[in-house]
């Protein structure tokens, strides 16, 4: 698996975490994961730029960190309502669709760093902090 440098996992969770073992991954898509399944692994790919979430189900990506991570992808998760943009100091992109639970999100932690944001259908969010500190932002 060193040779692999993308992957899609759609629904697969029994032994989900063995995708850290393989380096080389840069774009990561993991698609229709339910909530119970960790995915904290996803910290320890340091080769990692790419990571969408598409599906399936999870409250936040409170278990996740990744200072190298450029781009996020958060594509219809059921019950996602809370992102915490400090544990991706580096993302360049983000995109959010389909999210109507997401209430709140402060982009004050990636303000100098974040090019490209992406909010689509989502109507429950009320408030959008740190939107005149972005610095780096080219398109909205």
């Amino acid at each position: 698996m060193a040779l692999l440098e993308e992957l899609a996992v759609c629904g697969h969770t029994h032994h989900l975490d063995a995708v850290a073992e393989a380096g080389a991954i840069h774009t990561l898509s993991l698609n229709s994961i339910p909530a119970k399944a960790a995915i904290g692994f996803v910290s320890r790919m340091k080769g990692l730029r790419l990571l969408t979430l598409l599906l399936g189900g999870r409250g936040s990506l409170g278990e996740v960190r990744h200072e190298a991570l450029e781009s996020l992808r958060v594509w219809r998760v059921r019950g996602f309502s809370g992102l915490d943009l400090g544990n991706f100091p580096g993302l360049r992109e983000l995109s959010i669709e389909d999210q109507l639970r997401l209430t709140e999100l402060d982009l004050a932690p990636v303000a100098e760093s974040l090019r490209k944001l992406n909010l689509w259908n989502c109507k429950g969010l009320q408030r959008l902090r740190g939107l005149e500190r972005m610095k780096a932002l080219e398109y909205l």
